[in-house]
């Protein structure tokens, strides 16, 4: 941060890397704010060198210590230079707000002499973990059910505000609307049914979906002891909730007792910060294919990689894997035996046995079934079947294997049914055909709700989470980022909430989302991104050209540079904490998957430092 600021001392110059093993705690107070291509820049306010400094986020980050670990031989604690201390942010607020947003440590232990502040059982949660419960959609207060709140609203437009300036708060909020609250009588009503007076301070959420207000006593103090059993006590206190009904009223909600919530532990799980050359996720190779099967895909990845990635499957692959002579396509022969549990273990085990031969892991499935979102139930039987019969072979795999968890799907196309028709323009000659194109909203909806009810039926013992593929062209379902975010809006509806809500998410395959579908990873990170960001799953990268045949090796047409902005965002992908969301699976495949040459593996082996 010194150097990119111009920033030199001559104490700094003198230290030496020994001297590192030593914690420096360091605050610095954050004055403002800019999105840059790329990066969040602060302006810092550092009381040990220049009035202000500029410093990217991952710049801070970089600043912080290591972490240490016991150290047997010197019985100390040591710093062994692979995890760095996450940063804590606190906000600067008046001496009576109470109330904290981020964690909080109990005054009991802030001097304890044996608090080790790496660990996070001392932490406790402040509003930010507080507010997800509540707006959760599943907590009562007393007659009345607080209603649920889209994600993306929990951690945006806080404010901290006094009774007084409540007016004019609530009116720039609501600008526009056709049908206001009387502002000025929830803020009377405030004072007298809780006793506040004009200068009390609360912290106050403003909501787009549904559009509502929320507001927040920062006067009350979170329990300083632990032993307090009450629910209510560990998670703080709604006083008042105003929202807008579906008719377009406003309704208000005034609670004289804090809501009741469930007790949730109190651990924060803190992000981890890996050097740049030591990805946290794992490179995994996407192994079977159309073209050449999974022995031969396994023979050209053997000793290049220890992953690999099932694609499901090729023809030759359910002759060989399901001992099947009656020459069936895979999709017929996996919606058969998809409640076979006999023939579902077989085929595990005969793919188990070859992996064990060529010395590499699954790591995930990947298959390709369009017809899953098929307007027609008839047409959409089979795909359902097979996924199904892929869902059980994941727990069959996973018997001596690593997690295969996911799988990837294709949304499919709109067309619904393509026939020959007539041209009425003179001279028309040729074949003429027509194609029923489904809207996004019927086709969409159609897909969620078989995905919904197939879980239902499976149960929630299975931790498999399906990635769905976005694929260009303009009568794709899921092609362009606008459609990207009206999945991931409807992924967040109630009807979809427990069934689909952590289990169904996008693949991000990089070749697709970043040179046909325009989408830059600074979109995806900003603050508009946060909701397909969230539905994230899992990963792919190769390099492709418009037009493309088949995945490349990346490098093959785009500087290989191009692709570190994208295995940067991957990285933090795998440290994010996500309120909602199927979380990401760790992985990220290098689709070569019409590849014959072992060369091509080789190189892309290197490239990415396998195994």
């Amino acid at each position: 941060v010194f150097e990119a600021n111009g920033y030199r001392h001559s104490d700094f110059e003198r230290i030496h890397r020994r001297t590192f093993q030593n914690r420096r705690d360091h605050a610095v107070l954050l004055v403002g704010c800019r999105e840059d291509p790329g990066a969040t820049t602060f302006l810092v306010n550092d009381p040990a060198s220049l009035p202000f400094l500029r410093a990217t986020t991952e710049q801070l980050a970089e600043a912080g210590y290591y972490l240490s670990r016991w150290d047997d031989h010197s019985q100390s604690r040591k710093p062994d230079f692979r995890e760095l201390r996450s940063l804590y942010s606190l906000p600067v607020t008046p001496e009576a707000v109470k109330l904290p947003l981020l964690w909080w440590l109990p005054e009991s232990e802030v001097d304890a002499e044996d608090a080790d502040f790496e660990t996070v059982e001392h932490w406790r949660d402040g509003l930010f973990a507080i507010v997800p419960f509540l707006q959760s959609g599943a907590i009562a207060m007393g007659r009345k059910t607080i209603p649920y709140v889209a994600p993306a609203a929990r951690y945006r437009d806080f404010r901290l505000a006094q009774l007084k300036d409540l007016v004019p708060l609530f009116a720039q909020f609501l600008q526009g609307e056709a049908d206001l609250p009387d502002i000025a009588w929830i803020r009377s009503e405030l004072m007298t049914r809780f006793g506040w007076n004009e200068d009390h301070w609360a912290w106050i959420q403003f909501v787009n979906e549904p559009r509502s207000i929320w507001v927040f006593d920062a006067e009350k103090a979170l329990p300083d002891d632990e032993s307090e059993k009450t629910a209510d006590a560990q998670r703080g206190f709604l006083r008042v909730g105003v929202w807008r009904n579906e008719d377009g009223t406003w309704e208000d909600v005034l609670a004289p007792q804090p809501a009741t919530l469930p007790a949730q532990p109190r651990v924060v799980q803190q992000p981890k910060i890996e050097r740049p050359d030591a990805p946290s996720f794992r490179f995994t190779g996407l192994s079977s294919c159309s073209l050449i099967g999974l022995n031969q895909a396994l023979e050209a990845w053997k000793g290049n990689t220890e992953l690999v990635e099932l694609f499901a499957f090729a023809p030759n692959d359910i002759h060989e894997l399901a001992n099947d002579r009656r020459g069936r396509a895979p999709l017929d022969w996996m919606a058969a035996h998809s409640d076979r549990p006999k023939a579902i273990k077989e085929m595990g085990e005969r793919i188990l046995d070859r992996c064990e031969e060529a010395g590499v892991q699954i790591s995930s499935l990947a298959t390709y079934l369009p017809e899953l979102a098929n307007h027609d139930p008839d047409h959409a039987a089979k795909p359902l079947a097979a996924l199904r019969f892929l869902i059980r072979l994941s727990d069959v795999l996973r018997g001596n294997q690593l997690d295969p968890e996911t799988i990837q799907i294709s949304a499919g196309s709109r067309i619904q049914g393509v026939w020959p028709g007539r041209s009425e323009k003179p001279g028309a000659g040729g074949q003429v055909f027509v194609a029923n194109v489904m809207n996004r909203t019927t086709l969409g909806t159609t897909l969620l709700n078989r995905l919904s009810q197939m879980f239902e039926e499976l149960g929630s013992s299975s931790p498999v989470r399906i990635a769905i593929d976005l694929e260009t062209g303009p009568l794709q379902l899921l092609n362009d980022w606008h459609a990207l975010g009206w999945f991931a809006k409807q992924l967040e509806a109630p009807q979809f909430t427990k069934t689909l809500s952590n289990r169904v998410g996008f693949n991000l395959d990089v070749a697709l989302w970043a040179f046909l579908a325009g989408v830059r990873p600074e979109k995806i990170k900003s603050e508009s991104g946060q909701r397909i960001r969230s539905r994230i799953a899992h990963a792919r990268i190769s390099d492709s050209g418009k037009g493309r045949l088949s995945p490349l090796v990346p490098g093959t047409l785009h500087e290989f540079s191009e692709f570190y902005r994208w295995l940067e965002l991957l990285e933090k992908l795998n440290f994010e904490e996500r309120e909602n969301g199927p979380s990401f699976s760790g992985y990220v495949a290098i689709d070569l998957t019409a590849t014959k040459s072992a060369e091509a593996v080789s190189e892309a082996a290197k490239k990415f430092s396998l195994p």
